[in-house]
Order: structure tokens, then sequence, then C-alpha cells
């Protein structure tokens, strides 16, 4: 997509991709199972895909835990059941966190019943576009996630999502782009947006 947009408004040292090959001229590696790091307290590992495996597409995404004192955010990227399978296979009990971003976008070939049961979060998150074509999520997806006592959030509808894992141990947020700027004014510079005109009673 656009992936070299995205890097040029960000500083990145390392690209890691689950299909390196698409993106073998802006110097990506494979992302695999067991690389791991900690920046500034914050714990990060790669649990799929696993070396030498042949996935391809969207089960082919990297799978990334995020962990600190806070607990653990879990980003699945576009897996879909199979790999969600093997997933649980190889890491099944170390799954559980506090913040999941919904496998495929909450489509109908993923979160399955096992890996939410595995993860039981207190919040899921669904990355979709507001009207998409597809439905995501589907009812029957965020249902499953509701069941197990998931708190579930969209940003078709909220805007950009935001958490914090504070260092003393506790879970911040959500702040929710949408309740937090619900004005378009919001995003005026302040020259404008303190203006007679945006001051006159009545005027929201």
């Amino acid at each position: 997509g656009a992936a070299d947009k995205l890097l040029g408004q960000l500083p990145v040292r390392r690209l890691l991709s689950g299909q390196a090959a698409e993106l073998a001229e802006l110097g990506a590696e494979p992302c695999r199972a067991g690389s791991a790091w900690t920046w500034d307290g914050v714990r990060f590992r790669v649990l799929h895909p696993p070396q030498g495996a042949g996935w391809d597409g969207n089960d082919s995404s990297c799978v990334l835990a995020v962990e600190n004192a806070a607990g653990g955010i879990l980003l699945p990227g576009d897996i879909e059941a199979p790999a969600e399978r093997a997933l649980l296979a190889a890491s099944g009990g170390e799954l559980a966190s506090r913040v999941l971003l919904a496998p495929h976008h909450g489509s109908a070939t993923s979160s399955t019943p096992e890996l939410v049961a595995a993860v039981r979060p207190e919040y899921v998150l669904y990355a979709t576009g507001y009207r998409n074509r597809f439905g995501f999520p589907l009812a029957e997806v965020k249902q499953r996630w509701r069941a197990a006592g998931a708190r579930g959030l969209a940003t078709a509808d909220t805007g950009a999502i935001e958490f914090r894992l504070g260092a003393d141990g506790q879970l911040q947020g959500p702040w929710l782009t949408r309740q937090a700027q619900r004005r378009h004014w919001t995003h005026l510079p302040p020259e404008l947006r303190n203006s007679p005109f945006f001051l006159q009673p009545g005027i929201q």
C-alpha cells in the first residue's frame, strides 16, 4: 500500500514484514517467531510466522506481543483461522492480553473460539473503514468477543484509539479521537479557532 509514504513520516531503523519480498525496495526483513527486544522498559515479541514455514498472504502477517508491567497488547495483523491454529499450538499459553487488535478486521475467517478463549482481552479493537464493503467487523465476531467479556471499539466509529501501558502497572485509556475532537474546527490553528466567528453563542 502506502508503505513508502508512511516511512517518509517516521524515523524507522528496521522494517519487518510477513511478506518482505513485496517491500524489498524499502529494505524489509522477514519477521520470524522468536525475535524479541526490549525498548524503554517495554518487551516486544514476534510470535508468528515461524522460521521456514510456508505461510503466504494474510496468514503470513507478523504477530506481535507488546508487554510491560501493565499487561499486554496483542497485534495479530490479518491472520485467519489456519494461522490462528498454528499460533495457538506454538504460543497458546502466552496469548492472554489486555488489549487485542482483532485479526483481519473482525472477519468471519478469523477470531476463532479457541483464540478468543486463549486471549480473553478487556478490549478488542477493530481497524475498519466507515461503511466498508465487507461489513467488518461482522456481528457474529463481535458477539464472540463480547461473550468473552471484551469491550469492542471500532475505528470506523471512534477514529483513532489510544491506550497507554503505564510503567506503574496501570492500563490507561481508551482515548477516542472522535470524542476528544468532536468538531472539525478542533483541527484549526489557534488564531482561527479563537476567532469571533467560532466564539459566537450558538455556533457549535
